[in-house]
């Protein structure tokens, strides 16, 4: 398959990097290490894809979503804001406890808590009743959405001593990339299923990334 290839690609590119760190710095890795290495980079990979996706069809596919049910753009923009906002300082809470509780946690608490609250906010918007209450799911959905991304870039840089910059480059270009072109897809299941049964399949995709999350070491 086109993902199977790609994947088989990244493993290419990262062996041949860290081939070319091997020349420049003249030292050797044991092969176990490197297996382990490239190991980690492909469950990180995984992890973030799924997590990504999600954040991607939340920005991209959510606004269309709320309009159709009454929401103004004014009201839109303030739902994004508290949820990115909300997602941001709490990265920099989660930063601080991953020093010590370790970032494998965080990186599972992101996709498993994520998923159930988004689509439970889906379920409650559409029904004037349980508005208010679909809102505060939803931005207590996103903020675990959005917070990992820091924590998945320092891990696969602590796994990748030879070649951080690269690692962490090929995690979330591959993710983002990916998770972009899957959205023109989602488009047109949207227009075939229905907006609201697509949201629905999107933000069940981020608890998809427990499974090579669960398989990433504990520090």
């Amino acid at each position: 398959s086109v993902f199977a290839a790609l994947i088989a690609v990244l493993i290419l590119l990262t062996n041949k990097n860290h081939e070319k760190a091997h020349e420049i710095h003249n030292t050797k890795t044991p092969v176990h290490r490197s297996g382990q290495k490239h190991r980690i980079i492909i469950l990180l990979i995984l992890t973030t894809l799924f997590l990504t996706v999600g954040v991607r069809g939340i920005l991209t596919f959510l606004p269309i979503f709320l309009s159709t049910i009454g929401i103004k753009a004014n009201s839109i923009g303030k739902i994004f804001t508290i949820m990115l906002a909300g997602g941001a300082i709490t990265a920099i809470l989660i930063g601080k406890l991953s020093i010590k509780k370790g970032k494998k946690i965080f990186i599972l608490s992101s996709a498993v808590l994520s998923s159930p609250m988004l689509y439970i906010a889906i379920i409650l918007l559409t029904h004037s009743s349980t508005y208010s209450m679909g809102l505060l799911f939803l931005i207590l959905g996103g903020i675990p959405l959005t917070y990992s991304n820091a924590i998945t870039i320092i891990f696969v840089q602590m796994h990748s001593a030879d070649s951080p910059a690269f690692s962490s480059s090929l995690l979330m270009g591959f993710a983002w990339g990916m998770s972009g072109l899957s959205m023109l897809l989602f488009g047109f299941l949207g227009d075939i299923v229905g907006i609201k049964t697509m949201l629905m399949i999107i933000v069940s995709i981020p608890i998809l990334g427990t499974l090579p999350a669960m398989m990433l070491p504990n520090e």
